[in-house]
């Protein structure tokens, strides 16, 4: 099972690390730093940063640890406990866990909330109340398809915590005559893992339809978290028809790069759907003749993996040295 070849996140023996910075300020920019641009050379490649973006992108979720670590309590910076304890949770293979939460009128104060920090703790535990509270989940499919930008965002996480129960106020966001309504509702789905038939149909409904890019690019992106739990809901052959260059032109041109984010997103959706060998030819033709080299650069990886598992004895070989090749010159001698 080509699936079984994917690296899995493992959460033994995590450990917790303070860094010194200023304020919430310096936890997104490190975030983004690290996700993006990458903290180290990559393993296989010298000379190459390692993305840590682009290997989670390839992963699987994790499975619960064989050695669990203790949840970190963060005292002073308790704003931040709901999004580290989820994140934990998720980690050690637990994103369904409940934590002790009360209904403090969390509802009302997220509404006048103004520090993005109180607004984001005040998402996660309503995401967790609303999984049996319904003046949570009200709360949560008021603001998603509310006109405050900073809410819905807050909210596509409130609608990932509530997981299978935030389905109906989701499917109403991504059903909005507003597109960057739509846009939080197809993220929310994606944060949601919601996997049901109806909204994989709205996700891909949004991909193939939408006018809006950002739209689509969120609900492949979606369909690739989907993937993630089940794949067989996801169909690679429906995914392939919009990685064409005619059917998802470029929409950005930053860092003199054309390039699209929705293609880009369906070549992750790509990395977690079941290919068959039809798939698979579909995607050399076209994956590898991308100008976007994110979107080439996944295509070379998915592929790669499947010939890591051929049959063909020599295969596996002549495609590893070609990929270490790839980004080293002079090239490696050939180790069968």
């Amino acid at each position: 099972d080509e699936r079984n070849a994917r690296p899995q996140i493992v959460a033994n023996d995590l450990q917790m690390h303070r860094l010194a910075g200023e304020g919430a300020r310096f936890v997104p920019y490190a975030a983004a730093g690290i996700e993006h641009r990458g903290s180290r050379a990559a393993p296989d490649f010298a000379g190459r940063r390692f993305m840590y973006k682009f290997y989670y992108l390839r992963t699987t979720d994790p499975q619960p640890a064989s050695r669990p670590s203790a949840l970190p309590r963060l005292g002073a910076c308790g704003a931040l406990q709901g999004p580290v304890e989820f994140i934990w949770r998720w980690l050690h293979g637990d994103a369904n866990g409940q934590p002790e939460i009360e209904d403090s009128g969390q509802a009302a104060r997220f509404a006048t909330a103004e520090a993005e920090d109180e607004r984001i703790r005040l998402a996660y535990e309503i995401g967790w109340l609303a999984r049996t509270n319904q003046d949570a989940l009200d709360c949560l499919g008021r603001h998603l398809t509310g006109q405050h930008e900073a809410q819905r965002r807050a909210m596509i996480y409130a609608a990932g915590i509530a997981g299978a129960a935030s389905k109906d106020v989701v499917a109403s966001a991504m059903a909005s005559a507003g597109a960057p309504v739509r846009r939080a509702g197809a993220a929310a789905a994606g944060e949601a893992r919601l996997a049901d038939a109806e909204t994989v149909e709205a996700l891909f409904r949004l991909l193939e339809t939408d006018a809006d890019d950002l739209v689509r690019s969120n609900a492949a992106y979606a369909l690739g978290n989907v993937a993630r739990v089940a794949a067989v809901r996801v169909p690679a052959s429906r995914l392939l028809k919009r990685l064409a260059l005619a059917a998802e032109p470029d929409n950005s041109g930053n860092g003199g790069m054309a390039r699209s984010t929705v293609r880009v997103n369906v070549m992750y959706a790509l990395c977690n759907a079941t290919l068959g060998a039809g798939d698979l030819a579909a995607l050399a033709k076209v994956g590898l003749a991308d100008h976007d080299r994110y979107v080439r650069g996944l295509a070379v990886a998915l592929l790669e993996r499947h010939a890591l598992t051929s049959n063909d004895l020599w295969l596996a070989p002549f495609v590893k040295h070609l990929v270490s090749a790839r980004y080293n010159e002079p090239a490696p001698a050939f180790a069968p």
